[in-house]
């Protein structure tokens, strides 16, 4: 197992999903498996205390024709978690390459409780997490850190991992995945000392789409006031649903609204705008702390990929939407997801989703 290519292995995975590479789609642009965010339970990591992780995974891979011209549905995503690199050397997750080595040659790694599988992940952090974390002049507070990576596959998950991280993703023949069906990451818990120095995940009241609520908007938060979305099979299903445009029925069988598509540079662009709970906006060692919205769709495009909706500084920004505009017509009604993720600058986030018909 050549664990020494693996910093260069994560690097090159980190600039890949922020689209540094000038032949990467825009990171707006969702295509085969997209690993969009991971929620952490509580927010801030506790020394002895258990972290509850869920994944928002994308996954928007093609059917295939079989020979005899069935089709093939993709399998499910498999999702795998790794966790035990906590106060690496320098804190940065490219010095957690001796830990990710010496899991994968542990016998005993599918008991030690550092490794799960699917959506979900809960981990115990050390009880030292804290009083082994270096304390450095520069340090505006004292805290701990700790990386949990992961692995998303559109294929089958494997332990022949390359480059010293243990997973690998292999296709029904044994081959390796290509990049669009195989991403690897990692999730950053901070643990910080002092009651007032305590992190709390942002809270979506609702996301707006052509100025007028996209309910039904599908909110992390299962205590959210946000109604369940109205189910259909027809466009007469949807006939009491009020949108900014007419409401149809979506290929996922929600209410939606319904716009044209459109190509051209004169083409509309429609307003999407994430209503953010006012107590989201936290300070964080006297300062605002900053927090940010991304902004993803299956079709179309964006203006903006990201906005800034906490400045350090001058504190919530004026203007937290972008644009999203509707792909080119292609002869047939197709169903685009929208989906917007609020974080923040300590590992917080939430996130929610809509579906928007184009004809």
């Amino acid at each position: 197992m050549e664990g020494s290519r693996l910093p260069t292995l994560l690097c090159a995975t980190a600039c890949a999903l922020s689209a540094c590479q000038p032949d990467f789609p825009p990171p707006s642009e969702v295509h085969g498996v997209r690993v969009l965010a991971v929620h952490q339970d509580p927010a801030s990591g506790v020394p002895g205390g258990s972290v509850k992780l869920e994944m928002l995974v994308a996954d928007e891979r093609a059917a295939t024709t079989a020979a005899d011209g069935t089709t093939l549905e993709p399998p499910p995503v498999q999702i795998r978690w790794l966790a035990g690199c906590n106060n690496p050397p320098s804190r940065q997750y490219y010095a957690c390459a001796p830990a990710l080595r010496a899991l994968a040659e542990d016998p005993n790694i599918a008991t030690s409780g550092l490794v799960g599988e699917g959506s979900q992940f809960a981990l115990t952090l050390p009880a030292d997490i804290l009083s082994t974390a270096p304390e450095l002049p520069s340090d505006p507070l004292h805290y701990g850190v700790s990386y949990v990576f992961f692995a998303a596959c559109g294929g089958a998950i494997s332990t022949d991992g390359r480059d010293g991280f243990p997973f690998g993703c292999n296709d029904p023949s044994g081959a390796p995945v290509g990049p669009s069906d195989f991403v690897i990451g990692f999730t950053t818990i901070y643990t910080y000392e002092g009651a007032e120095n305590q992190n709390t995940n942002p809270a979506l009241d609702g996301v707006d789409f052509d100025g007028v609520s996209a309910l039904p908007a599908l909110a992390f938060d299962s205590s959210s006031a946000t109604p369940p979305p109205k189910t259909c099979t027809a466009d007469a299903d949807c006939a009491d649903v009020a949108f900014s445009h007419r409401a149809v029925c979506s290929e996922k069988n929600t209410c939606a609204p319904l716009v044209s598509a459109c190509s051209g540079k004169k083409c509309p662009s429609y307003p999407v705008y994430p209503h953010v709970e006012s107590a989201s906006f936290q300070t964080f060692t006297g300062e605002n702390e900053i927090m940010w919205a991304s902004f993803y769709t299956t079709l179309g495009s964006f203006e903006d990929d990201t906005r800034l909706l906490d400045d350090r500084v001058n504190g919530p920004t004026r203007d937290s939407g972008t644009g999203w505009r509707a792909p080119a017509p292609n002869g047939e009604r197709r169903t685009s997801t929208i989906w917007v993720t609020v974080n923040d600058q300590r590992g917080g986030v939430t996130w929610a989703s809509f579906d928007v018909v184009v004809e």
